[in-house]
C-alpha cells in the first residue's frame, strides 16, 4: 500500500519485488522498494500469493525475486519473452559450500532467465560464473541487502530481557505440514541423495536443540527473568501458544516483522548456532549458544565448519546451567573473534559495499526498458490488480475453499499490502539513511 501512494505517476516503469518470507525478508524488500522508487519505478511488493498471478495478467519492467527456484522456468521463460528483466536477490547464501551451492544451482534451474543475479560473496560470484551458464556482467557482489537494515539500526538500550532465537521450521512448518507429507515422497535407502540426507539429520538436530531450549527457558524464568523467543521466519508462529501455556507470562512470543527490531529489546541472545548470530554479532549483542551441547552434528564438512565459524563470536557452555548463568550476568560483555571478522566480511562484503540495497537499486536502474508500449501501457492497472488479488487471498483465508491459505499462516507468512504496513521501526530505518 505504501508504495502504491508513492508511485503515483503510471508512465514510470514498473518493478515487483518479490518477498517469499515475510519476516525475514520484508524489511529490507520494502527498503529496496523505497530505493527504486528513487530512482524513477514504480514499486509493488509482491508474494507466492500473488507475484505468479500478476505475470500472467502484466508485463513489469523489472522483477525481483529471492530464489533461483522462486518461479518455474516456464513462467520466468514467458515474462522475458514479453521484456520483463528479471533479478534474483539471493536472501540465503554459503561460502565454500558446494553442496548448497549445488542444491541453489541445480541443474534444472534455468539461469539464462535471469538478467542478473546478486550473490552475498566474491566466493560465491566465482562460483556461479565457474559452474553456470552465466556470465559475468550478470552476476553482482553486492552483499546480503540486510546489512543495509544493519547499517540503520538505533542505539542500543538495556532491556533486561534475554532473547532466544529458535530455529525449529523443520518440526513447527509454516503451513503446518504433517510430517506424513515429506516422509511418503522420501526414498530412505537412497543415502547418496544430499536433500534426503539433509532432510533426517536437521530433523535430529532440531529435536535436541528444542528439548534443550525448553530445558533453558524453563530455568531463566525460575530464576526471575524475562525470555522472549523470536520463532524462524519459516515456522508457524502460532504453535508457541504451547510454550507460553508451560512457561508463563515471562516468556514473550515475538511479533515484530524483523530480526533487527527483536535484537534492539534483549540484551544477550541465547539459542541454537545459527546464520542468525551474524546479525547479533554485527551489532555488539553477546551470544550464548547451545553449540557445544548438541551430541548431534551435520556430516558435511560444509555445513558444521560454517556452524563451528559462526560459533567463535559466542559463548559456548557445555551445560544448560552454564549458559543461565552467563544469560544471567550483568553487563556480559560481547565475544569479538578476529577469524570471525574476517569470515563474515568475505561471507558478506561489510566492507566492501556497506549499502548493497542502493548498490542493487543502481544496478537495476542502469538496466533499459524492453516492454512494447501495448505492455506498458497495461501497467498501470499494477496496482489495483495487485490490491484485487490481495482482497481476495484475504477472503480465501477466511473461507473453506480447496485452496484455503489459513488467515494466520497468510498474516504470518505472505505479503499481503492490506495486512501489512511498514512498522514505525521500518520508518525510522529510512530516516537514518
Amino acid at each position: 500500500m505504501q508504495q502504491d501512494k508513492e508511485s503515483a505517476l503510471p508512465t514510470r516503469p514498473l518493478a515487483l519485488v518479490h518477498i517469499d518470507t515475510l519476516r525475514r525478508e520484508y524489511t529490507s524488500a520494502w527498503l529496496l522498494a523505497k530505493e527504486l522508487s528513487r530512482r524513477g519505478y514504480r514499486v509493488l511488493l509482491t508474494s507466492r500469493l500473488s507475484t505468479g498471478l500478476l505475470l500472467k495478467l502484466l508485463a513489469p519492467d523489472v522483477l525481483v525475486l529471492t530464489h533461483t527456484f522462486t518461479l518455474p522456468n516456464t513462467v520466468k521463460r514467458m515474462a522475458r519473452a514479453r521484456g520483463t528483466r528479471i533479478y534474483v536477490n539471493i536472501v540465503e547464501e554459503v561460502i565454500e559450500d558446494e553442496t548448497y551451492m549445488s542444491i541453489m544451482y541445480r541443474p534444472d534451474v534455468e539461469v539464462e532467465n535471469f538478467d542478473g543475479i546478486f550473490t552475498w560473496s566474491e566466493w560465491a560470484r566465482d562460483w556461479v560464473i565457474k559452474n553456470t551458464k552465466l556470465d559475468a556482467q550478470r552476476v553482482h557482489c553486492v552483499g546480503s541487502i540486510r546489512n543495509s537494515v544493519l547499517k540503520r539500526l538505533p542505539e542500543r538500550k538495556k532491556t533486561g530481557v534475554v532473547g532466544l532465537l529458535s530455529r525449529f521450521e523443520s518440526l513447527n512448518t509454516w503451513d503446518r505440514r504433517h510430517p506424513f507429507i515429506d516422509l511418503m515422497g522420501i526414498d530412505a535407502e537412497d543415502t547418496s541423495n544430499i536433500d534426503t540426507r539433509y532432510y533426517f539429520e536437521k530433523k535430529l538436530i532440531d529435536a535436541e536443540a528444542f528439548s534443550l531450549t525448553c530445558k533453558l527457558i524453563r530455568q531463566l524464568i525460575a530464576a526471575g527473568q524475562k525470555v522472549a523467543i523470536r520463532p524462524h521466519p519459516n515456522e508457524f508462529k502460532d504453535s508457541y501458544h504451547l510454550l507460553e501455556k508451560e512457561f508463563g507470562s515471562n516468556l514473550l512470543i515475538d511479533d515484530s516483522r524483523d530480526i533487527c527490531e527483536f535484537l534492539a529489546g534483549v540484551d544477550v541472545v541465547v539459542g541454537p548456532v545459527s546464520s542468525a548470530y551474524t546479525e547479533a554479532y554485527i551489532a555488539g549483542i553477546p551470544i550464548v549458544s547451545l553449540h557445544n551441547m548438541q551430541r548431534y552434528r551435520y556430516q558435511d564438512p560444509e555445513i558444521y565448519d560454517s556452524l563451528d565459524r559462526l560459533s567463535a563470536g559466542s559463548y559456548l557452555p557445555k551445560t544448560v546451567a552454564e549458559a543461565v548463568q552467563l544469560c544471567l550476568q550483568d553487563g556480559l560483555s560481547p565475544k569479538r573473534s578476529p577469524d570471525l571478522d574476517k569470515y563474515l566480511d568475505a561471507f558478506y562484503s561489510l566492507n566492501g559495499h556497506p549499502d548493497p540495497v542502493s548498490d542493487m537499486a543502481d544496478i537495476i536502474a542502469r538496466g533499459q526498458s524492453r516492454l512494447s508500449a501495448s505492455s506498458r501501457f497495461f501497467n498501470r492497472m499494477a496496482a489495483p490488480l495487485r490490491l484485487g488479488i490481495d482482497v481476495l487471498r484475504l477472503i480465501q483465508s477466511l473461507s473453506f475453499g480447496r485452496k484455503k491459505v489459513p488467515f494466520p499462516v497468510l498474516r504470518q507468512y505472505h505479503y499481503n499490502g492490506l495486512l501489512h504496513e511498514p512498522s514505525s521501526f521500518m520508518e525510522h530505518l529510512t530516516n537514518r539513511s
